[in-house]
C-alpha cells in the first residue's frame, strides 16, 4: 500500500524526529509495522514507484571518491612543503590550483592529465604540469591568492610569471607550454563597458530603486 501524511504541522514535531524528516517529501517504507529505510529516487515516475514495491531495497552508499592526489597519473600534487623545492627543481611548472568539488576542475582534469602525459613522454618536454588540492593545502591557497577555481599559473625559474584563465583544453595547454607567451589582456567587465544597462552598486540601489517606478534588476555573478 502507499500512503500519504501532511506532517507540516508542529503537532507531528516528534514525528518528523524519529524518522529523520528534514525536507519534503521524504519517502519511508515499512514492513509490518517497522522503519526500514528511505526510497530516495525523487524524480520517480508512476512506473518507477510500482517496479520499487515489486523489490524493496535501500540506496546503497556510493564508494568514497578517491582524491586526485592519490590517483595514477603524469599530474605533480604539491603540498605546502613540497611545493618550493618542486618549483626549484624544474624551470618551467604549469600549476592547476583546485578545489575537488569543483565542477569546472572535474570537466578540466582529464585534459590536463593527458597534456601531463604528452609532457612526460617527451624527452625534450619544455615543463611539467603540477596540481594544488586548495583546500588541503590552505598556506599555498593565501600565498597566491586563490580566490576561484580552476587557477592556472605558470612558474619560470621559481618565479611566478602569469596567470592563464584561457588554458583550459589539452591542446591549448599543449600548444601553450611550448611557446609561453602572456595571456591576452581580460575582457572589460560589463560595468565598465558602453551600454544601456544601469549598474548598480550597494551605495546606490535603494535610492536608485526609490526613483524608478519600474525597473527589472538582473542581479548576477561575472
Amino acid at each position: 500500500i502507499m500512503a500519504g501524511m501532511n506532517v507540516h504541522p508542529s503537532e507531528f514535531d516528534e514525528i518528523k524526529q524519529e524518522f529523520n524528516i528534514k525536507g519534503y517529501p521524504t519517502f519511508c517504507y515499512f514492513e509490518k509495522g517497522k522503519f526500514l529505510f528511505n526510497f530516495e529516487n525523487y524524480g520517480a515516475t508512476a512506473q518507477d514507484f510500482v517496479e520499487w514495491m515489486k523489490n524493496p531495497q535501500a540506496v546503497q552508499p556510493k564508494a568514497p571518491e578517491v582524491p586526485w592526489a592519490e590517483q595514477e597519473s603524469a599530474v605533480s600534487h604539491l603540498t605546502d612543503d613540497s611545493f618550493d623545492g618542486f618549483v626549484k627543481e624544474h624551470s618551467a611548472v604549469l600549476v592547476m590550483f583546485y578545489a575537488p568539488w569543483c565542477g569546472h576542475c572535474k570537466k578540466m582534469k582529464p585534459d590536463y592529465e593527458e597534456a601531463a602525459e604528452m609532457l612526460s613522454n617527451d624527452s625534450d618536454s619544455p615543463g611539467v604540469l603540477a596540481a594544488v588540492d586548495v583546500t588541503a593545502q590552505k598556506y599555498l591557497g593565501e600565498r597566491y591568492q586563490i580566490t576561484g577555481f580552476p587557477t592556472l599559473k605558470y612558474f619560470e625559474n621559481t618565479e611566478e610569471k602569469w596567470t592563464l584563465p584561457h588554458l583550459r583544453t589539452k591542446d591549448k595547454i599543449i600548444e601553450w607550454i611550448y611557446n609561453p607567451q602572456a595571456p591576452p589582456p581580460p575582457e572589460q567587465s560589463w560595468d565598465e563597458q558602453q551600454t544601456s544597462v544601469t549598474h548598480l552598486g550597494a551605495e546606490d540601489f535603494k535610492e536608485f530603486m526609490k526613483k524608478k517606478k519600474q525597473a527589472l534588476v538582473m542581479f548576477y555573478a561575472p
